[in-house]
């Protein structure tokens, strides 16, 4: 399965780096990473993301709650992240909490406009050591915001001990930088309904309509 997941992220970034266009006829891509701006509603010019949309409905299938072995399943490309946590734990490892807006389908397109299916959710990651975050907001000279994901890549490991665990690169799309770790697994819940919007991420005020 890595290796389909692979080929699937590299038609993925095939797809992202094509001739989106924000409305305006923005590059999205280069918007975002000069001005730290919402998405808006994404047209794409001669590449229609079928497979993507595909993607994101298999991997929720109606589910709330995700673990380590829907990794295969499961897509975070384009999910922005507004809140981090870090909670220590026992004998050096603790966990690495992430609040997300979850992609979970690509809807359209309507007049060349896609929309998304967008809920709040929480990923985290259990025995987390080894942590590195880099996050630059200083060279875009960008204001505070959400950061955008490109993918969750994974590399397992086992040690000499016998003791088995997984190296975990989240890279990012916005800003550039990189969070890195070695994580025994995850646990991902769903916190909030499904919202439809126009942009890949949720206000604060649609994050709290949709967990009340």
């Amino acid at each position: 399965m890595d290796g389909e997941r692979a080929a699937t992220h590299g038609r993925l970034l095939a797809i992202h780096n094509s001739e989106a266009r924000c409305a305006g006829g923005r590059s999205n891509a280069l918007y975002r990473r000069r001005h730290g701006c919402r998405l808006g509603g994404c047209a794409m010019d001669g590449y229609l993301p079928d497979f993507h949309r595909s993607w994101c409905l298999m991997q929720t299938k109606l589910k709330s709650t995700w673990s380590t072995d829907d990794y295969d399943e499961m897509s975070w490309h384009d999910n922005h992240v507004h809140g981090l946590r870090i909670i220590e734990g026992d004998d050096g490892v603790g966990e690495l909490a992430l609040d997300l807006d979850h992609i979970l389908e690509w809807i359209g397109p309507a007049d060349r406009y896609f929309r998304f299916l967008i809920a709040p959710a929480t990923l985290t990651f259990h025995g987390v050591q080894d942590l590195r975050i880099l996050l630059d907001y200083v060279t875009p000279t960008s204001a505070i915001s959400p950061f955008s994901l490109h993918e969750v890549e994974r590399e397992k490991r086992v040690y000499p001990t016998g003791y088995e665990s997984c190296k975990w690169r989240l890279k990012l799309n916005w800003p550039d930088g990189a969070i890195d770790f070695d994580a025994t697994g995850f646990t991902q819940i769903l916190t909030g309904k499904p919202i439809e919007s126009e942009g890949q991420w949720l206000s604060p005020s649609e994050r709290m309509a949709s967990q009340s």
